[in-house]
């Protein structure tokens, strides 16, 4: 802290006395890149999350010396006082940048746009600061201004999708939903598989009410992302366009979003399937208390479903040889199963549902 410039200290000091999360350190050390998970979480995720860096020891000192010192020695550092208003106007443009950032974090947008602003006009065409003055303009709510500030990142640095991802969000949460999804094709031409604008496009097609391309926009994601939170929500989504290639399964505690199990004439598992079986497997591996039930309905051929349920045994258990077969119940139904999604009721004439239930739950015994 002695070693920062008195202005930067100074207005250090004055920043609220927080306790300092423990990864803040070595998140900026590792110039963890910001990550958008939802409209809603953008703040949370992104200030703490120092995009790359150009990164020399002098300019990283600098930086964890001013995040922690926000966020924890403040007035603690040899108990002095909380000295007069220092100038600030005299600090170079990253001290000036994180001293804003650093602002951000404690929550006071509008004291740390004068010092965005300031470093973002003392090194134009900076990306890095361009992004966070759109950041703290979202976040002091000026979204013209916000989106000036990412088509300035844009333009500064063409290679980077994050400021077209940004403005994509920015779109999407202003209603411009056709603007936002050409933003998100300039993020996915350069990055085909980015979580966030595969989902966000996705959502825009839903509110514009282009139901056959919004069915296409998420099993794209599925297709790519099929684990997490995320992929549950488009999988409600896509089922509720009545659209069954992706459904979720409850295995105990975990929710697992799985591809429609498809199979051969003689009832066989198709190659294709076998992802799915062995993330089954893998859970059932995980979780020796685990009891698994699998339901297959086959319409108009109980015999076929039949062939069907034992299949899947046999692969889970080949898939996971220590799990016991006591552990794998099945039974199977010659009738569609009947799914209701949202007060819509949807008729599958052959599916496989895969529940999980504590061992403690009374077994009826394995059918055969």
């Amino acid at each position: 802290m002695d070693r920062l410039p008195d202005p930067l200290r100074d207005a250090l000091r004055r920043v609220p006395d927080q306790d300092p999360p423990g990864d803040l350190a070595p998140a900026v050390l590792a110039r963890i890149a910001p990550r958008r998970p939802s409209l809603a979480g953008r703040l949370r995720d992104l200030l703490l999350s120092p995009r790359t860096l150009s990164f020399r020891p002098a300019v990283a000192g600098l930086a964890c010396a001013a995040l922690l010192a926000v966020f924890g020695l403040g007035y603690r550092l040899g108990g002095l006082q909380a000295p007069a208003p220092a100038p600030v106007a005299g600090l170079d443009p990253e001290a000036r940048y994180y001293l804003g950032r650093s602002l951000l974090a404690a929550e006071r947008p509008a004291e740390a746009l004068p010092h965005l602003e300031a470093a973002a006009r003392k090194a134009p065409g900076k990306a890095e600061y361009l992004h966070w003055l759109g950041v703290a303009y979202w976040a002091a709510g000026q979204p013209d201004k916000e989106r000036e500030a990412y088509l300035a990142e844009a333009e500064a640095a063409p290679s980077l999708v994050e400021p077209y991802l940004a403005l994509g969000h920015s779109s999407l949460e202003a209603g411009r939903f056709d603007e936002a999804m050409a933003y998100y094709d300039k993020v996915l031409a350069r990055d085909p598989q980015r979580r966030e604008a595969l989902y966000n496009r996705a959502l825009a097609l839903n509110r514009l009410g282009r139901r056959e391309d919004e069915e296409r926009a998420w099993k794209r994601y599925l297709d790519t992302r099929p684990g997490g939170r995320w992929a549950v929500q488009a999988a409600a989504h896509l089922n509720g366009l009545g659209d069954f290639t992706y459904s979720s399964h409850q295995l105990g505690a975990r929710t697992l979003v799985l591809r429609r199990m498809a199979f051969d004439p003689a009832g066989r598992v198709a190659p294709g399937s076998v992802s799915s079986l062995e993330q089954v497997a893998g859970v059932l591996a995980n979780n020796p208390a685990l009891l698994l039930h699998v339901v297959v309905y086959v319409q108009d051929d109980a015999d076929l479903a039949k062939r069907q349920a034992r299949e899947i045994r046999a692969q889970l258990l080949r898939l996971a040889p220590g799990v016991s077969p006591g552990r794998i119940d099945l039974s199977w139904f010659g009738v569609a199963e009947t799914v209701s999604v949202s007060g819509v009721e949807h008729s599958l004439g052959q599916s496989v549902r895969f529940i999980g239930l504590p061992d403690t739950v009374h077994r009826k015994g394995v059918t055969t």
